[in-house]
């Protein structure tokens, strides 16, 4: 670096981008969660009743990304149950949304737990009979096929457009030409 003014223009643009929720973070850690006990429990909504409540509540799928492009529920957003979960559900979850689940193997007490330690605490109910029981009630199904290099190449060719979602300290290693290049927590 050539000066002091040069370091201070380049030195930010080497952090990861911060989630919204991180400016929350205080306020929710003072506040303390509600206690897991404290969450009145419900039986889990038939998918007839689920499909109502996704009018006031936003559905999070759980399961692995695989299952989640097999079938899902148009509009839900999935953020696969693993270690960075609360990290994305922070990031892509409004403040305050109430979540619906979709639930896979993972146990929903622990998928709450991870919801409440990014200041997630409003539950509406879990899916009942999971995407089997919603496909035989006759409810819409969404797929999204997951591409590998060839088919992906083949979709551009034909006008596909690419989404590249990682951070610019990833996309300054290399990236589609043409793709639009938009961090996935900014979307």
């Amino acid at each position: 670096m050539r000066d002091e003014e040069e370091f201070l223009g380049w030195f930010p643009g080497t952090f990861a981008a911060v989630p919204i929720y991180f400016s929350l973070m205080r306020s929710i850690n003072q506040a303390g969660p509600v206690r897991r006990r404290e969450i009145p429990p419900s039986p889990p909504p038939t998918p007839g009743e689920f499909d109502s409540l996704r009018s006031s509540a936003l559905v999070v799928d759980v399961r692995p990304l695989p299952e989640y492009s097999e079938g899902h529920i148009l509009g839900s957003v999935s953020n696969t149950f693993r270690g960075v979960y609360p990290t994305w559900l922070g990031w892509l979850v409004p403040e305050g949304a109430s979540i619906l689940f979709v639930l896979g193997d993972a146990p929903l007490a622990q998928i709450i737990d991870e919801s409440q330690l990014v200041g997630y605490e409003r539950f509406a109910g879990w899916l009942s009979g999971g995407m089997a029981g919603w496909a035989a009630a006759g409810l819409p199904v969404q797929q999204m096929p997951l591409l590998d290099g060839k088919q992906s190449r083949k979709a551009l060719v034909d006008g596909a457009v690419a989404l590249d979602v990682r951070e610019p300290r990833e996309t300054a290693t290399g990236y589609i030409e043409g793709a639009l290049r938009i961090p996935l927590g900014s979307i």
